[in-house]
């Protein structure tokens, strides 16, 4: 008789402390963070005042190698900003693309030129690996000098390819060291500068698959972009349990997203006790204050909870 009172107070015991534990993780949502993209100066002199006139915390991604040059924060306004209570996240050692990137015509064994898609977002400090996903066969590359006129633009190479590829089967992707330089370097420079950095924000809101995983071995969430495959307003809502390593993010500058979005958006995360992650870069001519106070209020007045992503990890 005495063993099955033990058991039963027992079993009360651990439905209690689920009761509790799950009124406090459902007190926690809706919740919202607030990122800023690339580690502009306007992010203390323009955003800040606006999150200490309300009270909230906030995220700045920057990436290590703009720390400190003209027009960017310094370790001194990093420091500043986390005193103020807001989370510094990586956004990369150079703010590179970690996606695929596709051919746009035949190379042939031998050529030194390369035409790709999307060629803006390519580093020439990395080195990248060009494979066809057919038959599983590819080499290392190199970037030496971009080359544009009137009648064409193309990569010059380092060295000339040593296999031919055809336009169809092939990707164009960073090596994985200089992923892990992009991704683990930058976490370990903001740390030397006596920051506490646990989240990641893909430079362009981009992936590969290798990518996430090496995030997902140093850091704690990684915020992206919208969901592909999903509709408005789903495609920007973080729904629980949450995607850790592909968190959703909607830029709020004014070119990006009208203002009835905005609050289809806050109205839909506020019903579904979810995650709403806004971002925006505070250099840009599209980013407003004005707009950054619509929001506050307005998620304030259905209870959501301001926090960094950081905190999340309490909330769950």
């Amino acid at each position: 008789m005495k063993t099955k009172n033990i058991f039963i107070l027992v079993i009360t015991i651990i439905i209690i402390f689920s009761y509790n534990l799950l009124a406090l993780n459902q007190s926690s949502f809706p919740a919202m963070v607030i990122i800023y993209d690339d580690g502009y100066i306007e992010d203390i002199e323009k955003a800040l005042p606006v999150h200490q006139k309300y009270n909230v915390p906030a995220v700045s991604a920057v990436y290590s190698s703009i720390i400190g040059k003209n027009g960017f924060l310094d370790q001194k306004d990093l420091l500043e900003l986390e005193k103020n209570g807001w989370e510094i996240a990586s956004h990369g050692k150079y703010h590179t693309a970690l996606i695929y990137f596709s051919l746009l015509e035949k190379i042939n064994k031998g050529d030194m030129t390369v035409k790709i898609n999307n060629s803006y977002l390519i580093e020439f400090k990395h080195d990248y690996y060009i494979f066809n996903f057919d038959k599983n066969y590819g080499e290392v590359i190199s970037f030496k000098k971009y080359v544009q006129n009137k009648n064409k633009s193309y990569f010059i190479l380092e060295n000339r390819v040593k296999n031919s590829y055809q336009k169809n089967n092939t990707n164009i992707m960073l090596t994985e060291n200089s992923l892990k330089e992009e991704i683990v370097k930058s976490k370990e420079e903001l740390q030397k500068l006596g920051l506490t950095v646990n989240s990641f924000v893909y430079p362009y809101n981009g992936y590969t698959n290798l990518a996430k995983d090496i995030v997902k071995h140093n850091y704690n969430f990684a915020r992206g972009g919208r969901e592909i495959g999903e509709k408005f307003p789903e495609c920007f809502i973080n729904y629980i349990p949450l995607s850790k390593y592909r968190l959703k993010g909607v830029s709020f500058e004014t070119n990006h997203i009208r203002k009835d979005q905005l609050d289809i958006l806050i109205s839909e995360t506020a019903k579904n006790n979810g995650v709403l992650i806004f971002y925006a870069h505070t250099a840009n001519i599209n980013f407003n204050t004005d707009r950054l106070e619509y929001i506050i209020k307005s998620a304030k007045k259905l209870n959501f909870k301001f926090i960094t992503l950081n905190e999340l990890i309490n909330s769950l």
